[in-house]
């Protein structure tokens, strides 16, 4: 089989997706996985195959931080402007790798591959790594911070917010889709959505709303396996005293990064615990923390989260994922988007506090939360077990089993 993938966004958006390329490569598949150049190094570490295509993400969210950070309108305009740039190179770089391949997937937010898979007449398939596709009435859509609507409310907001789409990217698609010969799009969500998309996440913490009767196959969150070892600074720190608290807010830039990590400082010391702090995409002055907390860079979650008390981070799916897995209870401190329903999902299981928004995060609040993940045991118990379930299932081993079945 010869599979092309094709992803757009931050790692979150991209680690999945190679983990499910890695695992094609190792079941004997010619596979190519197509996203940002920031993923190329890390693709070509685990022997998968790579065509760069778009803007360098890392560089481009440093660049609008300030409008990522602002409210969601101000943003998607800037996300419209962004998609009008680049969906031209998607369309050709997406045109010429496809030809003779087998299966095109997509994930995040890659909006070319459904029309360039219609157009070389290839099956395709979609990665959801939430529920958040798909309208319901048990929660609001991704761009919304309010995760405790009523029904009814839940209804309106997803209809505004599909209507709202649709008017700022489909345009652009349905002129490139002429430009193939291809009939026009009506909706944008069904359009990138196709039929059966896979779910990559967690049943414990992503089943499908039960009012949703579009056939989905959840397979589990894809992972990559945990590789390496840490570094001797880290496991040195770690073992000089009781478990630490893990904080990282991953590709979530902070505008203000001298406060938030002041912030992190202090609530550790209230706190009265240790913590391992990753700046993430954030430029961090090492001098802003002090000898309770270690300042650390990129290290895979895999092998660092299960030594940790508990972690901290802004609720990313593949965050919040790997927080799962490593057993251990997690605050989310949601910056935008699905972070909200993450953090939402981590309470309503009892596997961490109610979630503390970013422009909300303060020393004492913060400390509070990571109080209760360290002193509440029956919390602690449950991420435990948990954790075990779901560490139990290869979600990317179950995808390619399912497009070796498509494929015949």
């Amino acid at each position: 089989m010869r599979a092309l993938l094709a992803t757009a966004g931050s790692r979150g958006d991209v680690e999945p997706v190679q983990a499910l390329a890695a695992k094609l490569v190792e079941a004997g598949h010619d596979t190519l996985l197509a996203a940002s150049p920031d993923f190329q190094e890390s693709s070509a570490e685990l022997g998968i195959p790579y065509l760069p295509m778009g803007i360098d993400v890392q560089a481009a969210i440093r660049e609008h931080a300030e409008t990522l950070s602002g409210r969601p309108l101000r943003f998607l305009r800037a996300l419209e402007r962004l998609f009008r740039a680049e969906i031209s190179k998607h369309f050709g770089k997406l045109m010429e790798a496809g030809r003779g391949v087998d299966v095109i997937v997509g994930a995040a937010l890659e909006s070319a591959a459904p029309s360039v898979a219609e157009a070389l007449d290839i099956p395709y398939r979609y990665a959801l790594f939430s529920p958040l596709g798909h309208r319901t009435r048990q929660h609001a859509p991704w761009l919304f911070t309010w995760q405790r609507l009523p029904g009814w409310a839940n209804r309106l907001v997803w209809a505004a917010t599909e209507g709202m789409l649709d008017r700022l990217f489909l345009p652009r698609i349905n002129l490139h889709r002429r430009r193939l010969r291809l009939a026009p799009v009506r909706y944008s969500s069904r359009y990138v959505l196709g039929r059966r998309p896979f779910l990559a996440a967690d049943a414990p913490l992503a089943a499908m709303p039960t009012d949703v009767r579009t056939p989905v196959v959840q397979t589990g969150a894809w992972r990559l396996p945990a590789r390496g070892r840490l570094p001797k600074e880290i496991d040195e720190f770690i073992e000089a005293g009781e478990p630490p608290v893990y904080i990282g807010f991953g590709s979530m830039v902070q505008t203000a990064p001298e406060r938030t990590f002041a912030v992190v400082r202090d609530a550790v010391g209230l706190a009265g615990v240790r913590a391992v702090v990753s700046a993430g995409w954030t430029d961090m002055d090492s001098g802003v923390l002090d000898e309770r907390c270690l300042g650390i860079g990129s290290v895979p979650h895999a092998i660092l989260l299960p030594k940790m008390a508990a972690t901290v981070h802004h609720g990313g799916a593949g965050t919040t994922s790997a927080a799962l897995r490593a057993g251990v209870p997690q605050i989310v401190v949601p910056h935008m988007f699905d972070q909200a329903y993450w953090g939402e999902r981590v309470r309503q299981e009892g596997l961490g506090p109610p979630p503390v928004p970013a422009r909300a995060m303060t020393a004492p609040r913060l400390a509070e939360a990571i109080r209760s993940c360290v002193d509440d045991q029956e919390m602690r118990a449950r991420a435990r077990a948990i954790g075990m379930d779901v560490s139990k299932v290869d979600g990317a081993a179950a995808a390619v089993r399912e497009l070796e079945r498509d494929h015949g």
